[in-house]
């Protein structure tokens, strides 16, 4: 997802081949990617408590894989779009190897002659092979050696007192449930068997998930109706900017820079910094969010003002874009914190319906290219993300406030 940029200029040249594509088209693939995310993840989160994960590898991997090579054999933009976006669009830096290896420029329009774009279905295909070998290994690694049952794996248990759900006033969803009796009882279980008993006795006091998702907490943090909504809002504003980048960077670069290998370089060690997103973890931990997130949209003002009168110097576009991605992947690093303080056990789910602001975004940023594209061409688009992200800024110190719901 990551590199998408890096690699739609060459669908961009093979698919006009066949007809009229425009850069706005392009920009589709990665907005596409992440609304039909936005729509499956609920389906895989809900799939996933109810399947063995071999099972869950074997089915998203095996349709990923058909997609992505039905893809490989189309010529229609349509066709391709709705194929490629399924797919989830990932790819890696052995893309350019692949179907650009003798590092040919492109054209003043950013078209790549035949010899280059004609390669795109093989690469793709390669592309296939590469997710069904990772999917075998991942397959194989969920076979773990056959448990032993012998005597020091029977636990003997004594339910004596009763289950109690206490009303929490932090959390009023469960007022309404009953407090639940077991007699007392003598059992003697096995260990899977134990740790079958322990997920049921803890989701005695979680509520369901169509509780969570119609509670005043939910719904008061996804349509900003109460202060924590500002968190949603920051994500929202700020990965047009990030998914606008990672979209165009390839196309405003190439025509000034003039070296495909190294704009190609320059995505995978993007792709990498968004990957260590984890570091934003201990930094919120250490220093508070509003401190960290306050630092994420500093970094993000900058780079959009200042990108377009450093992208000609080869180490300072390397540096923005490592910066950008990194910016970018934090919200998914942020976001999930947020979600498990306040819905515990249901966080998961819950999350998966949350997800849905990268969706969001993409509709904004896709709206905001057909219509202002034109007008305000690529470096305007990075100004407008400097703006949004500084309106981001605002909310974060005028109307966050960093405490919990329950």
């Amino acid at each position: 997802m990551y590199v998408t940029g890096n690699i739609t200029p060459y669908f961009k040249s093979y698919l006009s081949q066949f007809q009229k594509i425009s850069n706005t088209d392009m920009f589709l693939l990665l907005s596409l990617s992440i609304i039909w995310a936005t729509i499956l993840f609920p389906l895989g989160s809900y799939i996933s408590k109810r399947t063995h994960p071999r099972l869950m590898i074997l089915i998203g991997c095996g349709i990923a894989i058909a997609l992505m090579i039905g893809a490989s054999y189309t010529t229609d933009f349509m066709s391709f779009l709705v194929l490629y976006t399924l797919s989830f669009g990932f790819s890696n830096g052995i893309t350019s190897a692949l179907v650009n290896p003798d590092n040919i420029d492109p054209d003043s329009k950013g078209i790549y002659p035949p010899e280059v774009a004609n390669n795109v279905p093989f690469m793709l295909q390669m592309l296939s092979a590469i997710w069904g070998g990772i999917a075998l290994i991942s397959t194989i690694m969920t076979f773990g050696p056959p448990e032993q049952v012998d005597a020091s794996s029977q636990i003997i248990i004594n339910i004596q007192t009763a289950i109690r759900t206490e009303p929490s006033n932090s959390f009023p969803l469960m007022n309404n449930l009953e407090e639940v009796d077991v007699e007392p009882q003598i059992e003697v279980l096995e260990a899977k068997e134990l740790r079958k008993l322990s997920i049921q006795l803890r989701e005695v006091n979680v509520p369901s998930l169509g509780k969570c998702l119609t509670s005043i907490q939910f719904l008061s943090i996804y349509f900003m109706n109460f202060m924590s909504i500002c968190k949603f809002a920051l994500a929202l504003l700020n990965l047009v900017v990030g998914m606008f980048f990672m979209s165009t960077y390839r196309n405003f670069a190439a025509g000034i820079l003039k070296d495909d290998q190294f704009i190609t370089l320059v995505g995978s060690l993007g792709g990498f910094a968004s990957s260590i997103r984890f570091v934003w973890q201990p930094l919120i931990a250490y220093f508070g969010y509003k401190k960290v997130y306050g630092s994420i949209l500093i970094l993000q003002i900058g780079i959009a003002f200042s990108f377009a009168y450093i992208v000609s110097i080869k180490a300072l576009f390397l540096i923005y874009i490592c910066l950008i991605f990194w910016c970018e992947g934090a919200h998914y690093t942020l976001v999930p914190i947020i979600i498990a303080n306040h819905f515990g056990a249901q966080a998961t789910m819950v999350y998966a319906y949350a997800f849905s602001f990268g969706g969001f975004s993409q509709l904004i940023s896709s709206a905001l290219e057909i219509f202002l594209l034109d007008e305000l061409q690529i470096n305007g688009f990075y100004y407008l993300g400097g703006v949004l992200s500084f309106c981001s800024l605002f909310i974060l110190i005028a109307i966050f406030k960093d405490k919990k719901f329950c």
